[in-house]
Formats: structure tokens, sequence, C-alpha cells
């Protein structure tokens, strides 16, 4: 029986009669790996952090909000630093045009 999301599930007559749903199986299969994987590493990266938090005098509690505060930040800053950074390829692309 053919799962929408597994294309190991997925018979060869299946196949046949629906290739086209078979790529978009494999496809959200993919998807559906790397964001088990992605929240894998979100769930380590937490409990290194909360590890590390309370070593360090912080209280458990606080751990995982404190983690998304750092996150945020850390985030925001590279977003920033990305958007820096096309402006100047822009402006570099523009000098050369004139």
């Amino acid at each position: 029986m053919k799962n929408q999301r597994d294309p190991s599930k997925w018979s060869n007559v299946e196949i046949e009669a629906d290739s086209e749903g078979y790529v978009e199986a494999q496809e959200a299969h993919v998807e559906d790996r790397q964001a088990a994987e992605r929240e894998r590493r979100e769930a380590d990266d937490l409990r290194l952090f909360e590890e590390e938090f309370v070593r360090n005098g912080g209280k458990r509690s606080e751990a995982a909000r404190r983690f998304r505060e750092q996150r945020d930040r850390d985030g925001a800053e590279a977003a920033s630093r990305a958007s820096a950074s096309v402006l100047q390829d822009a402006r570099r692309r523009i000098r050369r045009a004139l």
C-alpha cells in the first residue's frame, strides 16, 4: 500500500501507475528526514546548552528560554550580516557598471 510520504512502501505496480506521485513521495520522505534531523540537532543543542547553563549557576527551568533567546539573537545577527553582505555586493556591482 503506497504511503504518500514513504516511497519504500510503494509496490512496482503503484509506481508504474503513479510515477509522479512516487517522485513526490520521495521528496516528502527526504523533507521528513531533514526535519527529523533538524529536530534532533536542536534537542542536542538544547541539552548541551542546558548542561552548561546549569553548570555555570543557571536554573534548569530557565535554560530553555535562554537557549531560545540566544538562538534568536544569533539568527538575527546572522541575517543582519547576510543583508549587509548582499548590500555591499550590490554596491560593488553598481560601481563596476559605472
